[in-house]
């Protein structure tokens, strides 16, 4: 096969970069502490991300041609003179102009004069940077003189006014929308050289898309030319079949007899690099739809290459393939037309580390701890792809170690149709503390508010990437009362410890955290029913250590599991220990026969247990509502140590499915469909149970309506809840219903504070609300009580 009946891209001049298009494709995101910037490059780099409350994902295709030529260049720097020469001129036109002021002062004698050599001077000036700004050399022909291109003077510089293309079969102008012409590099108002004119139409003429090109010229009233390129396109025989074949990476002399001259050689060498070739991803479909088309077309032409062109672009494009291009076509004039495709083969991956400035340095973390956040799609031996882009930037931002990130495909220098995936990262400083204080705002023995004299405060600390491994300990200490701080300190220290399997080992992705704790909160086990006026809060302090280990299974699926330490303490107001709850007496007394609120009976209990946490969520985001369902399973086995040698099976499963009702508006991304949610959620406790472990019945996330615990405290439990969301505008509203049960076990638990707080043990609620942003208005109707309120929230309930 003869190399004419071959279009061979790869070698064609940069004027056809249309053929040559290569999509490099930019992300960037900047978030976090001192994300500022972000800005430069790849279309903003997603848009200067500052905190992270701008749109994380932009992205840019830009076409790599080869070089831009020579012509293109001069034609810059000229209109650079240009503009200088005009800018210089003004200048001298100011000055002649003082100077024509300035004659005017002179005695009446030279007055005259000055005026009329100052006005030669402005007409010659004026002409001479009339003449300079055409910057070019005028024909000097009659106007419609018709010249060809090789009969044109090889010293003089022409400004082309047109371009027109020719069909020489119909003799009629090719519309300019026609793609023929983005062959065509001459610009319209660009100055080219006969010898630049004459490359223009060579290159034209080898491209394989033209049997004939000859080009004239046409003089202008002016001094500018038209240049008329008169074009017969290219045809071969019929085909019957149209294949696609993957060249990426082959190299181009892979046949090893390219350059020869004997067809035969040619042949052979052709049909060695299709044996190297492998399999597109285009699927067969495509194929059989574009060996129809060419079918009924009869004879193949130039314009019928653009057309199978153009759909394979547009299928690998549509698939997020950016990098896809088709580089040439082969086996013309047989009846199966051989596509050669390059899909964009990542062949390697570079970890850039960026100063504050934007240049690189050397950096802090290992670069295995970015590579093994890169989805496989940008891995080595892999096909790029634009969604790889967005995981890659959600997986290293998840690290929490950068301020700004950037994934950026670019052209493999060596291997053709290869794509090297440039990870550029600027890391937050590894250190930082903040310190708040407080003073709080206490009533006087009047009723009137007074300023306390006791500071209160807090201070955190963290220590990120120990080792560059992404390994960091994080501490906070808050006191009300920093003179006192043991009536009421809370403090945190956590260690933890990613890749417990080595940074190198992918296959398993476990992190280690070994927490100390002290915390308190008001129990809501203790909470009096809607019958009694107030009831004193039991306060249950937490003190101790947790080890954990977390592993994800899947994106989707993840398990905790680790073991725990603690000291409990419940105490009252007064952050006195409290051994039992109680109630205010009409008499204004307490009762002394509460439910205890410890399992030893001393208001201090020491337990260790062993705890597991499942979850596998399967929900996804459309139009910024969740979709789809979650299950989570928790258990608590007690291993018998502590006071009272408690052993216990603690368990509760949550299932929430939401489903969505209405299809997604394409035309607008910001209105949520309708959605409707069912919710269930069970829980059970076996052996010992200290009343603060009790399941606590009622408020904002277990029954809407009621106060935290008001319907009871139970050792089993069964939730049900059922949502409907309906979309207003970018936001939407929803109705609810939802019901709660102790099934019969508040009994069972130590002092039944259910029946001592005088709570029913069952309580169902109805209501409806509306979401506003990250706050939900809503009003609910206790069906207990018969009676309703209004509620703002913040978060989501499910």
């Amino acid at each position: 096969m003869g190399q004419e009946s071959r279009i061979n891209r790869r070698r064609a001049s940069s004027r056809q970069r249309h053929w040559l298009l290569l999509n490099a494709t930019r992300w960037r995101r900047g978030g976090g502490s001192g994300g500022g910037g972000g800005g430069g490059g790849g279309g903003g780099g997603g848009k200067g991300r500052g905190g992270g409350k701008r749109n994380w994902w932009e992205w840019d295709a830009a076409v790599a041609a080869e070089d831009d030529e020579e012509s293109e260049s001069e034609d810059e720097e000229e209109s650079d003179d240009e503009e200088e020469s005009d800018d210089e001129e003004e200048e001298e036109e100011e000055e002649e102009e003082e100077e024509e002021g300035g004659a005017k002062a002179k005695e009446a004698a030279g007055k005259k004069e000055a005026e009329e050599k100052a006005k030669k001077e402005k007409e010659k000036k004026t002409a001479a940077v009339a003449a300079k700004a055409e910057e070019f050399d005028p024909h000097g022909m009659r106007a419609g003189t018709r010249v060809a291109v090789d009969k044109l003077s090889t010293t003089k510089r022409y400004r082309v006014a047109e371009v027109d293309l020719v069909d020489q079969r119909s003799d009629r102008v090719i519309p300019k929308a026609d793609g023929f012409y983005e062959m065509v590099s001459v610009a319209k108002g660009s100055v080219c050289t006969r010898a630049q004119l004459e490359a223009e139409v060579q290159n034209m003429a080898s491209s394989g898309m033209f049997q004939m090109v000859e080009a004239d010229t046409v003089a202008n009233p002016d001094g500018s030319i038209k240049l008329e390129v008169k074009v017969l396109e290219a045809q071969w025989q019929a085909a019957k079949t149209v294949r696609c074949v993957n060249m990426g990476l082959v190299q181009p002399d892979a046949g090893g007899q390219e350059a020869s001259e004997d067809p035969a050689k040619q042949e052979a060498a052709y049909a060695e690099r299709l044996r190297q070739s492998r399999q597109c991803l285009l699927p067969r479909k495509v194929e059989n739809e574009l060996s129809a088309m060419v079918q009924r077309e009869g004879r193949l032409t130039a314009r019928m290459l653009q057309k199978i062109r153009d759909r394979i672009l547009k299928w690998y494009h549509d698939k997020g393939y950016a990098c896809a291009n088709v580089i040439n076509f082969g086996n013309l004039n047989t009846p199966d037309i051989v596509c050669e495709v390059v899909e964009g083969d990542v062949t390697g991956v570079e970890v850039q580390f960026l100063d504050k400035m934007g240049q690189r340095c050397e950096g802090m973390t290992d670069e295995r701890v970015v590579l093994r956040e890169l989805p496989i799609e940008i891995k080595p031996g892999n096909v790029f792809n634009i969604e790889a882009g967005r995981k890659a930037l959600q997986s290293i931002s998840s690290l929490q170690l950068f301020a700004n990130m950037e994934v950026n495909p670019r052209p493999d220098d060596q291997l053709e149709g290869g794509i090297v995936m440039e990870v550029k990262v600027r890391e937050q400083e590894p250190t930082s503390a903040e310190v708040q204080t407080e003073w709080s705002i206490q009533p006087g023995d009047t009723g009137k508010p007074t300023v306390s004299i006791l500071p209160g405060g807090s201070v955190s600390f963290e220590h990120r990437n120990i080792n560059g491994l992404n390994r960091s300990v994080t501490g906070s200490v808050s006191a009300g009362n920093l003179l006192s701080p043991q009536d009421d300190l809370v403090f945190k220290l956590e260690y933890v410890h990613p890749y417990i399997d080595g940074v190198d080992d992918t296959s398993r992705n476990r992190v280690g955290r070994v927490t100390c704790f002290n915390h308190r909160k008001v129990s809501a086990v203790f909470t009096g029913g809607p019958s009694l006026d107030e009831v004193p809060a039991i306060w249950v302090d937490r003190a101790g250590i947790k080890a954990t280990v977390s592993e994800n299974f899947t994106r989707q699926s993840r398990i905790t599991y680790g073991a725990v330490i603690e000291e409990v303490t419940t105490r009252d107001e007064n952050t006195s220990i409290c051994t039992h709850g109680f109630k205010v007496l009409p008499s204004g007394l307490p009762t002394p026969d509460g439910p205890p609120t410890t399992l030893s009976g001393t208001g201090v209990d020491r337990v260790a247990f062993l705890q597991a946490n499942v979850t596998r969520d399967n929900t996804n985001f459309v139009n910024g509502t969740p979709v789809g369902d979650r299950t989570i399973f928790q258990v608590d086995q007690g291993l018998g140590i502590g006071s009272a040698f408690p052993f216990f099976n603690r368990h509760q499963v949550t299932h929430t499915r939401f489903v969505q009702l209405s299809e997604e508006d394409v035309d607008r991304s910001d209105r949520p469909p309708m959605v409707g949610v069912l919710h269930a959620r069970y829980g059970g406790c076996v052996g010992d149970l200290p009343s603060y472990e009790a399941y606590a019945l009622g408020g904002p996330y277990s029954v809407r309506g009621y106060n935290m615990g008001e319907i009871g405290a139970a050792r089993r439990f069964l939730e049900l809840a059922g949502e409907i969301r309906v979309p207003v505008k970018t936001t939407h509203a929803y109705a609810f219903a939802e019901m709660a049960s102790d099934l019969g076990s508040s009994g069972l638990v130590s002092g039944n504070p259910t029946e001592f707080f005088r709570r029913a043990g069952f309580g169902a609620s109805v209501g409806a609300g509306v979401r506003l942003g990250t706050v939900r208005a809503e009003y609910a109707r206790d069906c207990n009580m018969g009676t309703g309120s209004w509620f703002v929230r913040f978060g989501e309930r499910f």
